[in-house]
């Protein structure tokens, strides 16, 4: 009796580990409620600034995905409803190591479209979004690539100002300039204090160190996500192609 309950257990493990065995359990970042941003012209120039007013539709939750094999899943959720609109569009960006995949909806329409070794992969994403959530699942060439995911939203209203959140924070543009006021800070404290410091040879490299930390910061700054976030310009331009290559199929099937 016990090596016939051994051999079940041992069965029955197999099977639960073969049927497992292609999917990951998603990986999944969770954002703040309340953490719209608003870009807007103040004082004749133009900032972020955080929005007092409520958007939940546009506000972030969480973002995840996983894989099943060579197919992903990519989720977000939103403190609203994901809401069909023409000035609001809802973006999902995989980013791995050589493959970068963009999903999004707007409108009543999703879309998913491929960079780098994935260049030239779009399609159509079937049944997008359900009451706060927007996914999309499609397949990708390179399953075994490290990646991450990072959303998206964006109200535009004309071009005089627009609305957004960043699922997870540091993608947004606005973390960036947080984070450079906080390396000028520092970079003109350590300044201060190392000034007059030069030895009798002339080597001058207390000064030399803040100025390579001040351009490093400055660098790092304008490199990091939130300053021009990778994917996303390039990846709205494809979108618009898809939007007028639709529209014109549309047109000749009328």
């Amino acid at each position: 009796m016990t090596n016939f309950l051994s051999k079940f257990l041992f069965i029955g493990a197999v099977a639960f580990i073969l049927t497992i065995g292609g999917t990951v359990a998603a990986i999944t970042e969770t954002d703040d409620v309340g953490d719209v941003w608003h870009y807007q012209e103040t004082d004749g120039g133009w900032s972020w600034d955080k929005y007092s007013g409520d958007k939940p539709n546009l506000d972030i939750t969480e973002v995840s995905h996983s894989f099943d094999g060579n197919e992903v899943t990519l989720t977000m959720k939103v403190n609203g409803i994901i809401e069909d609109s023409e000035e609001i569009t809802y973006i999902l960006y995989l980013d791995g190591d050589n493959s970068n995949y963009g999903a999004y909806y707007t409108n009543n329409a999703g879309y998913v479209g491929g960079e780098g070794e994935a260049s030239g992969f779009y399609d159509m994403i079937d049944s997008p979004v359900s009451g706060n959530t927007f996914s999309a699942t499609f397949e990708v060439d390179n399953p075994d690539e490290s990646y991450t995911v990072y959303g998206y939203t964006q109200e535009y209203i004309g071009s005089e100002e627009h609305w957004g959140d960043y699922a997870p924070n540091e993608y947004a543009p606005w973390h960036s300039e947080d984070d450079d006021t906080d390396d000028t800070d520092e970079t003109d404290d350590t300044d201060d204090s190392d000034s007059g410091d030069d030895t009798d040879d002339g080597t001058t490299n207390g000064d030399d160190d803040s100025t390579d930390e001040a351009t490093d910061g400055t660098s790092n700054g304008e490199d990091s996500p939130g300053n021009g976030t990778p994917g996303f310009e390039l990846m709205l331009v494809f979108l618009a192609i898809i939007v007028a290559t639709i529209f014109i199929i549309k047109r000749r099937k009328i």
